[in-house]
């Protein structure tokens, strides 16, 4: 992909178009969202910076981000891997955009509150399923219904935890899931 060098273009060209005093649409947002979610997974946090502003504009002037550009910013803060970010600062700062999300009127659904607990299943951390707990019981806050890939995404992360928690993360996963 075209990485940091996309932002720029993209900043490029919502700069002409207020110059030509054009306002940008939904799909100049979602598709400047979808290129700092390509640079951000490529490791730019400054591109990520970009895109949650740009979710952030979208909900000043009244405008919803589409739930796949949002989700794929989502996945690409809670697994940014660059020097000294740690995966409970990625988690927190991933939680933070979520509740943007809601807040931005976006219409929610299982994905990315999936995207969440693959992000806990995919860390060492003994954290993963006290995390994984968190985002399932957000999820059910939100009167989302879990679909069968949310299960596996957080049976996942209960059974990593319980590498370190002995039978702790598979009797959790009964707990919630009970």
């Amino acid at each position: 992909g075209l990485g940091f060098k996309g932002v720029h273009r993209g900043l490029d060209l919502l700069a002409l178009m207020q110059a030509c005093g054009v306002a940008p649409n939904l799909r100049t947002y979602n598709a400047f969202i979808l290129i700092c979610a390509a640079a951000g997974a490529q490791g730019s946090t400054v591109a990520l910076d970009y895109g949650v502003r740009v979710v952030e504009r979208m909900n000043e002037v009244g405008i919803t981000p589409g739930l796949k550009a949002a989700t794929r910013l989502l996945a690409a803060l809670v697994s940014l891997d660059s020097p000294g970010n740690e995966p409970i600062a990625n988690m927190e700062r991933a939680l933070s955009f979520l509740t943007l999300m809601r807040d931005a009127g976006i219409e929610l659904d299982a994905r990315p509150f999936e995207v969440l607990m693959q992000a806990c299943a995919g860390d060492d951390d003994k954290c993963a399923m006290e995390q994984a707990s968190m985002v399932w019981e957000l999820m059910r806050e939100c009167s989302i219904e879990p679909e069968s890939s949310t299960f596996v995404a957080f049976m996942h992360a209960c059974a990593r935890s319980s590498g370190t928690a002995g039978s702790k993360g598979v009797d959790k996963a009964k707990q919630v899931l009970e």
